[in-house]
């Protein structure tokens, strides 16, 4: 497979660059178009600038620079053009305590009809959260989502997003691949219980699964509803996965995702929103579940 390597400077001015696996786009003139068009149109006062050349063996070399980076989008524009692809990006958001919730961007409303939802399909709030399977700080946020949702009574229901980052390189990609396929042989129940007992039992940042019998991923997918291993696997692979996985980065970028975890929680009957990144409490989402609800009643 070609391999190139993106360049690019981040908000200090200090180069960064990492290797690039054209996947979804082998010409390297639609993975520019791809990268200009995703790191380009960022509002404010901000210059982008991309080009490709060819290297003395004949690879593409693509080279991003964008004065204003935000970390996220620049990941977005890589994993655009690379289905494995490794990069050097900020530490995920760490736990805290006592988490500030801020306004978020535009979110997509959850839609049982397309993604795999946790709950009731039509709440009157919802829980979204972007992980990535192989974030530390993802694993030890864990089910607290779905504990919110539990004790809820049906009124809140949970979406988790899949934002694998490159620099956790292929077991996350794969993982997050592999839950969204075990979502079409075990629906929602499945994706949730894969990506529950993958986060509980993966070494994270990018180490994947431990080398043990029976708890491979393909084990955790069969466990999880997907016993057609040959469909699993042609579905993981697929050009429309990996198109698949590239539209929740765009999604994640518009919402104002900065890191992961990161935790939305929208009132679906007035459509406000709350947003924090990090591994909080199942108390501190409650709490702000509350505080739409009053909001939404004055």
């Amino acid at each position: 497979m070609a391999q190139g390597r993106a360049r690019w400077r981040n908000r200090e001015g200090t180069a960064r660059s990492c290797k690039l696996y054209p996947a979804i786009y082998n010409n390297p003139a639609n993975c520019l178009a791809r990268i200009r068009r995703l790191c380009c149109a960022v509002p404010g006062p901000s210059r982008c600038h991309a080009h490709a050349t060819v290297s003395a063996e004949g690879r593409p070399m693509f080279d991003f620079r964008h004065v204003l980076v935000r970390p996220l989008l620049a990941a977005t524009a890589l994993a655009a053009c690379a289905g494995l692809p490794f990069a050097t990006l900020p530490a995920a958001a760490q736990a805290d305590a006592s988490a500030i919730w801020h306004g978020a961007g535009t979110v997509v409303p959850v839609d049982a009809a397309v993604e795999p939802v946790y709950g009731q399909p039509a709440s009157d709030f919802s829980v979204i959260v972007w992980i990535d399977p192989e974030c530390p700080y993802c694993k030890l946020l864990g089910r607290t989502p779905e504990t919110v949702v539990d004790g809820s009574g049906g009124r809140v229901n949970l979406a988790v997003r899949l934002l694998p980052l490159p620099m956790h390189g292929r077991p996350a990609f794969i993982a997050a691949a592999t839950a969204l396929c075990v979502s079409r042989q075990g629906a929602a129940a499945g994706y949730y219980r894969f990506l529950d007992r993958y986060m509980q039992l993966t070494r994270t940042n990018g180490a994947g699964l431990p080398d043990t019998p029976g708890r491979n991923v393909e084990a955790l997918a069969r466990e999880a509803g997907a016993t057609d291993t040959a469909q699993l696997d042609a579905c993981v692979h697929a050009p429309e996965t990996i198109q698949l996985l590239g539209n929740q980065f765009d999604a994640a970028n518009t919402a104002g995702v900065t890191g992961t975890p990161a935790i939305v929680v929208r009132d679906n009957r007035t459509g406000k929103l709350a947003m924090t990144e990090g591994a909080v409490s199942a108390d501190d989402i409650a709490r702000v579940i509350r505080a739409l609800g009053a909001q939404g009643a004055d």
